[in-house]
C-alpha cells in the first residue's frame, strides 16, 4: 500500500425508496466509515434536496479497491456508489467549502 495519500470524491446514491428515518440512521455511520478511511480529513461536496444523493471530497493513502470494499460493506441492496480519484487539474467555481478543500489539499 502507498503511503502517498490522494484525494477522491465519493458519490453515494441511497435506493430511491429509503425513508427519511432511515436516512438519518445510514447517513452518520457512512460518514463514519468515510471517515476512517481518511482520518476525518474529508468535505461534503453536495447533498440532494432529498437527501438520497451526496459527495464526499476526502483524502486516502488506501487504494481505490480497499476503499470499494468498504463503502460495498457499508451501502446496501439498491444503494449505489461511485469513487472518483481527483487529480491535480480539479477546479471549481463557487462551492465554497468544497472548493476550499480541493485548493488546500
Amino acid at each position: 500500500m502507498s503511503d502517498i495519500a490522494k484525494r477522491y470524491l465519493a458519490v453515494i446514491q441511497f435506493k430511491a425508496d429509503t425513508s427519511i428515518p432511515e436516512l438519518a440512521k445510514r447517513v452518520p455511520g457512512l460518514q463514519k466509515f468515510i471517515s476512517g478511511l481518511c482520518g476525518g480529513d474529508m468535505e461534503q461536496v453536495f447533498r440532494s434536496p432529498e437527501g438520497l444523493t451526496f459527495g464526499v471530497f476526502f483524502k486516502s493513502s488506501k487504494p481505490a479497491g480497499v476503499i470499494r470494499s468498504v463503502l460495498d460493506g457499508a451501502t446496501g441492496n439498491g444503494d449505489s456508489f461511485l469513487i472518483v480519484e481527483v487529480g491535480d487539474l480539479g477546479a471549481a467555481k463557487g462551492f465554497g467549502r468544497p472548493a476550499t478543500w480541493l485548493q488546500r489539499h
